[in-house]
């Protein structure tokens, strides 16, 4: 039997650099990781069709996937002017069984901004996969949007539906001391767990953005942005979990995207194990 659901999130940088390249050490590296469910952020999708990293990542990795482009613009691709979305893409390797997709407050200087919500049926029960992206606007202070849009997200009356496993995965754009992420932790109405990876050697938890990265500019200051919580209703429903930062590596000089990625494992909760069998064997 499946002992734990392994989830990846990861904000893919749109088209920008190398995009080709840069695609093809994404799927790479993501196929070593034997995902069950990856969350991806700026997910980038050519109108014409002829450019999609959902659809890229779902063929290299055999999985099923749901969008949700929002984000309608002209971006240069390797020196091409392409028309195109981006947004919210979730990808899942047991069947997607319901898909909820809504706008979140955003500001008219961002664009679109959303939320997508997929229930997976998986070995262990019923998933509830919530994947998004909140607010970054260069040299504006987003924090008050940003707290916005977690709220307007964990109101959402779906996650209440019935579930094994809940999961809040994305790119918050939100430091882990943030009013935001304070409110996911304390104020959400949810137990919560955070899929918090330990570095190897002790000390600070790794970040997800780095100077490190060849994709992020010189002098960046190296911060957690990317986050999978667990929310469950109460602490004994709280599944196990274990987590690692992943795709921080290059292949050849080639990074994945500007941020790295968020691997997080999760088991059942001991007391829904047999709820969980039991449902999937039902007629």
């Amino acid at each position: 039997m499946m002992r734990a659901l392994r989830v990846v999130s990861l904000n893919t940088w749109k088209a920008d650099g190398p995009y080709r390249a840069r695609l093809a050490v994404m799927a790479e590296q993501l196929r070593a990781l034997e995902p069950d469910v990856v969350c991806l952020q700026e997910a980038f999708v050519a109108v014409d069709g002829s450019l999609s990293t959902p659809k890229a990542l779902a063929a290299a990795l055999g999985m099923n996937h749901v969008t949700y482009a929002m984000r309608e613009k002209d971006r240069i691709v390797e020196g091409v002017l392409v028309p195109s979305r981006s947004g919210l893409c979730t990808l899942s390797r047991w069947p997607i069984v319901e898909v909820v997709a809504r706008p979140i407050p955003s500001d008219p200087r961002d664009g679109d901004r959303g939320v997508l919500m997929v229930a997976v049926e998986t070995p262990l029960g019923i998933a509830r996969i919530v994947n998004t992206h909140l607010t970054y606007l260069r040299d504006v202070d987003t924090a008050v949007l940003n707290l916005r849009q977690v709220r307007a997200v964990l109101a959402e009356p779906w996650l209440r539906d019935a579930a094994v496993i809940r999961l809040l995965c994305g790119d918050f754009n939100s430091e882990p001391d943030s009013d935001t992420i304070r409110y996911i932790r304390e104020q959400s109405g949810w137990h919560v767990q955070e899929a918090t990876p330990k570095h190897p050697r002790g000390g600070e938890r790794p970040v997800t953005f780095s100077p490190r990265n060849a994709n992020v500019r010189e002098g960046a200051r190296s911060v957690v942005l990317d986050y999978v919580f667990s929310l469950a209703p109460a602490a004994g429903r709280q599944p196990r979990m274990s987590s690692a930062v992943v795709l921080d590596q290059p292949t050849g000089s080639v990074f994945p995207s500007d941020h790295f990625g968020v691997y997080a494992e999760v088991g059942a909760p001991p007391a829904e194990e047999t709820l969980a069998r039991a449902r999937l064997s039902a007629p």
